[in-house]
C-alpha cells in the first residue's frame, strides 16, 4: 500500500486574483489621473494637450528645442481633449502587467509655461501637474474601492 506524505494547497489562483486586482488598480488610476490632466488642460493649437504620455519613463525636461504648434489657434477643446484621451489610454493599456513604474507627463516645449506661467505670457499658470499631484491620494483611493466593489 502506497502512503501519501506530502499535503500542500495551491494559492496560485489567489494570487493571480490578487494580480488583476493590483493591475486593474493602476489601470483604473492611471485613467482617471490622466483624465482629470486632460480635462484641466487649456486647448488654443492643441500641442500641449496632446503632448501628455504615459509611460515608465517621464518626459519632463526632455525638450529642448524650439515652440512648434500641432495646429493653428483656436482648435476645438473639446475634440482636441478627446484625442488626447484616446491616445493616453492607449498608453496606459498597453503598460505591461505588474508594471509599477510610471510617469504621465507632458513634452511640449511650453510645458513649464503652462503650469506656473511665463514672465512674457499674459495669463498665470494652469498648475494641471500640481493638482493632480495634490489628488493623487483621492484618485488611488477612489481606483481601490471600485476594484474592490466587483
Amino acid at each position: 500500500m502506497a502512503l501519501n506524505r506530502g499535503i500542500g494547497v495551491s494559492f496560485t489562483d489567489r494570487l493571480r486574483k490578487v494580480q488583476q486586482d493590483v493591475d486593474d488598480i493602476r489601470t483604473l488610476f492611471l485613467k482617471n489621473l490622466a483624465e482629470e490632466v486632460i480635462k484641466s488642460s487649456p486647448v488654443d493649437t492643441g500641442t500641449y494637450v496632446m503632448s501628455h504620455n504615459v509611460s515608465e519613463v517621464s518626459a519632463a525636461g526632455q525638450f529642448t528645442g524650439n515652440i512648434r504648434y500641432i495646429g493653428p489657434p483656436n482648435q476645438n477643446k473639446e475634440a482636441m481633449q478627446s484625442e488626447a484621451l484616446v491616445k493616453v489610454f492607449a498608453q496606459i493599456d498597453s503598460l505591461p502587467k505588474g508594471q509599477t513604474k510610471v510617469s504621465l507627463s507632458n513634452n511640449s516645449a511650453h510645458a513649464n509655461i503652462v503650469e506656473t506661467g511665463g514672465k512674457n505670457w499674459n495669463k498665470p499658470g494652469y498648475y494641471i501637474y500640481d493638482t493632480a499631484k495634490n489628488r493623487v491620494p483621492i484618485l488611488f483611493k477612489q481606483a481601490e474601492q471600485q476594484v474592490k466593489a466587483r
